[in-house]
C-alpha cells in the first residue's frame, strides 16, 4: 500500500501537469469527493495530517476547485511542506476566476492569495558552493536522493524546513556527505571543499604528466653518455700522461732525454693530447645535456 506521502505526491504531479478545466467532473467523481473532503477534514481533527492530506489530494484531483485545493495546500503547510503547500496555492492562483463563481470560492482564493505570500516568505533556501573543482571533473550532486542537475548547482534551492541530505560523489565514489538542517526564512550558502580528483582517468594523465616532466630525454641522455665517455677515457689517459712524464723526469735530467727515452716521451705526449681532448668532449657532452634538460624538455612535454 502507498503511504499518504506518496499518495499526494503522486497527485500534485499529475494535478500541476494536467488542465483540471478540461471536463466536468460526473455524479460519482462529485459524490466520491464530497466523500473524501469529510474525510479528510475528519482525519485533520484526530491529528492524523499525512493521511488527510492524502485525502484532500485525491479530492482535488477529481474536483480541481479552490475550495479543495485551499484544503489541501492548508494541511500540507500544517506539515511542513511548504515548498507542496505553495505549488497548490500558485496552480488555484493561475485559474481564471468566473464571474458567476460562489462566495465560497471567491473566499477561498483570497484566502489562497494570502497564504501563497506568507509561503513565499517562509520558505528557505540553500544555495550550494563546490570549492576545488578543478576541469571537468565528472561530478554527481544528489539532494534528499534525488539527483541535483549542473543548472541547479549554484543556485538558490527552494526547500521545505528541515533535515536534507547533500551528497557528492565523482565516478560513483562518495567524497563529501552533509545534512544540513534549514528553519524557516533562513538562506543558507553551503561551501563544501573537494578533495583531490579519485577520477582513474585523470589520475592517469596526472600520473604521464609527472612522469614526462621527471623523465630525461633522448638528448639529455645522449649528452650524459658522451660526458661520462669523455670523462672516462681523460682520466685513465691523463693519469697514464702523468705518471710516464714523472718517469722521464728521473730518466732525463736537465730536460735532456737519451734517444733511447723518445719513444716514452712521444707516448706520454700523446696520452696527454687524448686526455686534453676527451676532457673537452665530456664538456661538449655536459653542454648537449644541458641543452637537453632546459631547452628542449619543455618543447617535447608540449608536442610530445
Amino acid at each position: 500500500m502507498l503511504r499518504p506521502s506518496r499518495i499526494v505526491a503522486t497527485l500534485l504531479g499529475a494535478l500541476l501537469v494536467s488542465t483540471l478545466a478540461s471536463a466536468e467532473p460526473n455524479a460519482v467523481e462529485k459524490e466520491t469527493a464530497r466523500q473524501l473532503m469529510l474525510d479528510g477534514r475528519r482525519l485533520r481533527e484526530a491529528g492524523q495530517l499525512e493521511a488527510a492530506s492524502a485525502a484532500f489530494a485525491r479530492a482535488h484531483a477529481i474536483m480541481g476547485l479552490p475550495t479543495t485545493g485551499l484544503q489541501l495546500a492548508s494541511v500540507l503547510e500544517r506539515l511542513g511542506k511548504l515548498v507542496e503547500a505553495r505549488a497548490v496555492t500558485r496552480e488555484l492562483l493561475s485559474q481564471p476566476a468566473s464571474p458567476t463563481e460562489s462566495a465560497a470560492f471567491r473566499e477561498s482564493r483570497e484566502v489562497a492569495q494570502a497564504l501563497d505570500q506568507e509561503l513565499a516568505r517562509r520558505i528557505p533556501s540553500l544555495t550550494l558552493e563546490l570549492e576545488g573543482v578543478e576541469g571537468d571533473r565528472p561530478l554527481e550532486v544528489a539532494l534528499d536522493g534525488q539527483p541535483l542537475s549542473p543548472a541547479m548547482q549554484g543556485a538558490p534551492l527552494r526547500l521545505n524546513p528541515g533535515p536534507h541530505h547533500l551528497e557528492v560523489s565523482e565516478s560513483g565514489r562518495s567524497l563529501v556527505s552533509v545534512d544540513p538542517s534549514l528553519a524557516e526564512t533562513e538562506n543558507r550558502v553551503l561551501r563544501l571543499h573537494l578533495p583531490a580528483s579519485t577520477n582513474p582517468a585523470a589520475s592517469a594523465e596526472s600520473a604521464r604528466d609527472a612522469s614526462s616532466s621527471t623523465s630525461p630525454n633522448w638528448l639529455t641522455l645522449t649528452g650524459l653518455g658522451v660526458a661520462g665517455t669523455g670523462l672516462l677515457v681523460g682520466t685513465v689517459t691523463g693519469t697514464w700522461a702523468l705518471l710516464e712524464g714523472r718517469a722521464l723526469t728521473q730518466r732525463c735530467p736537465n730536460s735532456s732525454c737519451p734517444t733511447g727515452q723518445y719513444d716514452h716521451l712521444d707516448g706520454a705526449r700523446q696520452h696527454a693530447v687524448i686526455a686534453n681532448v676527451s676532457f673537452v668532449v665530456a664538456g661538449a657532452g655536459l653542454l648537449l645535456a644541458g641543452i637537453g634538460h632546459w631547452a628542449l624538455a619543455p618543447a617535447l612535454k608540449e608536442h610530445p
